[in-house]
C-alpha cells in the first residue's frame, strides 16, 4: 500500500485532531465512505488485501495524514465510534437532510434579520390593511349601492306607468322569487361542497394533530375571532382556504402544508394559518350584498388580489420568516424551497416585468408570487 502521506492507525486520534470533521457535511461523507466503501467528497478510499485481511486507506484532501484501518472489524468499530460520539445513532440520513435544510434556511433568515431597515411587528393591531383593499371595497360598495338605487327607481317608474296593484305585487314577487331561487341554488351547491369536504378530510382537534390545532386556537384568539374555525386536513398541494356555511367557519389545510412542519419547523404553518384567519377577520367571506359589482370582473379580481396582500401581512405578523418561506414554497415546492436564495429571488423578481406579466395578473384572483414577495419585503421594511 503506497502513499505520499503518513498513516494514522488510531481512528480515534485521526478523527479527534481532524478539524475538517467539525463540519457536519464532511463528517457525513466520512461515515458514508466507511459504510458504502466508496470514495466521496474530500475522501478517497483504497481497499487492499494483505495476508487474508482487508485493509482500508482513507486519504483526505488537504490533510497530511491518512487513516489506515487494518481490518473489517476495525472498520465497523470506527462506524460505531462515529455514531456514538459525532452522529445520531439512528436515521443519520434524516439528520443530515435536516442539517442541510437548516443551513439553507439560515441564509434567508440572516438576510431578513440583518436588514438594517427590518422592523418586526409585535402587536396584531399594528398590522395595516393594504390600501388597495379599502380603495377597491369603496368602489365595489358604490357600484352595488348604485345598482340597488337604479333597480328601486326602475320599480317605482314601472309602478307609476302601470299603477295596477296586482301587476306591481306580481312583479315584486317575481323579482324576490328569482333572487330566492338563485340564493337557494348557491347555498345548496355550497352545502354539497362542505359535505364533500367533511367526508374526505380529517378534522383536527385537541386529540388529532394537537400541535397544529393549538396554533389555530392561539392565532384565532390573537387575531380577534370570537371562535376558532373548524380545521380539516385534506390531501393536496401546498395550499389552504377558508369558507363558511351558515354561521360556521371552516379552515382547510392541504397535506403538503403539514409536511412543512414534519421536521419541527412551524414557520410556514403559522404564516399559512394566519393568512387564512385574516380572511375571516377581514370579513372577506361575508360580502354577498356586493354581488352587483361582480358584473365588473376586473374590479372584483383587483379587490381579491388586494385582500391577499392584506392577509399576507397578517400571516407575516405570526411568522415573517414563514411568510417569505411560504411564498418560496408555493413557487418551488415544499421540498426544495429551502434551496432557493431569498435575496436572489427578490432581486430577480424586481426585474421580471413586462406587459404580459402585468396583463396576466389582471385576470387572477391572486397576485403573482413575485409581487407578493416584493410587497412583503416593502411592508416589513417600511410598513407600507
Amino acid at each position: 500500500m503506497q502513499s505520499e502521506k503518513t498513516f494514522q492507525t488510531d481512528y480515534r486520534k485521526w478523527i479527534t485532531f481532524n478539524k475538517v470533521l467539525g463540519e457536519y457535511k464532511h463528517l457525513f461523507d466520512l461515515y458514508n465512505v466507511l459504510e458504502q466503501l466508496s470514495s466521496k467528497g474530500l475522501y478517497q478510499l483504497t481497499k487492499t488485501e494483505e495476508e487474508g485481511e482487508t485493509k482500508y486507506l482513507i486519504e483526505q484532501e488537504g490533510f497530511e495524514e491518512a487513516l489506515l484501518i487494518q481490518s473489517e472489524t476495525e472498520r465497523k468499530l470506527c462506524l460505531e465510534y462515529l455514531k456514538e460520539h459525532y452522529l445520531p445513532k439512528e436515521n443519520i440520513e434524516g439528520w443530515y437532510q435536516e442539517k442541510v435544510e437548516t443551513e439553507d434556511r439560515s441564509q434567508n433568515l440572516s438576510y431578513q434579520e440583518h436588514d438594517p431597515t427590518f422592523v418586526p411587528k409585535r402587536d396584531i393591531e399594528s398590522v395595516k390593511v393594504h390600501p388597495k383593499e379599502r380603495r377597491y371595497l369603496k368602489i365595489k360598495t358604490f357600484i352595488s349601492v348604485l345598482f340597488y338605487i337604479v333597480v328601486a327607481v326602475g320599480v317605482v317608474i314601472a309602478a307609476l306607468e302601470n299603477p295596477n296593484p296586482v301587476m306591481i305585487v306580481a312583479n315584486i314577487i317575481g323579482v324576490l322569487l328569482y333572487i330566492g331561487i338563485i340564493a337557494f341554488a348557491q347555498r345548496f351547491l355550497h352545502g354539497l361542497f362542505i359535505g364533500m369536504m367533511k367526508g374526505n378530510a380529517v378534522r383536527l382537534n385537541k386529540s388529532q394533530y394537537p400541535e397544529i390545532y393549538d396554533i389555530v386556537e392561539k392565532q384565532s384568539e390573537e387575531i380577534g375571532l370570537k371562535e376558532a374555525p373548524e380545521v380539516y386536513v385534506a390531501y393536496g398541494p401546498l395550499n389552504a382556504f377558508v369558507t363558511k356555511f351558515s354561521r360556521k367557519k371552516y379552515l382547510v389545510l392541504y397535506s403538503e402544508v403539514l409536511e412543512t412542519a414534519n421536521a419541527g419547523n412551524y414557520d410556514i404553518m403559522k404564516f399559512v394559518i394566519g393568512h387564512e384567519l385574516a380572511h375571516i377577520k377581514r370579513n372577506h367571506l361575508g360580502k354577498a350584498w356586493l354581488f352587483p359589482s361582480l358584473f365588473i370582473p376586473i374590479l372584483s379580481l383587483a379587490y381579491s388580489r388586494a385582500c391577499e396582500y392584506t392577509c399576507d401581512r397578517y400571516g407575516a405578523h405570526f411568522s415573517e420568516q414563514g411568510a417569505f418561506e411560504g411564498i418560496l414554497a408555493l413557487t418551488a415546492g415544499p421540498h426544495i424551497y429551502a434551496k432557493i436564495s431569498l435575496k436572489s429571488f427578490i432581486r430577480d423578481a424586481a426585474s421580471q416585468g413586462g406587459f404580459f406579466v402585468w396583463f396576466t395578473e389582471k385576470f387572477s384572483t391572486h397576485p403573482h408570487l413575485v409581487n407578493r414577495v416584493l410587497a412583503l419585503k416593502s411592508y416589513t421594511k417600511m410598513g407600507l
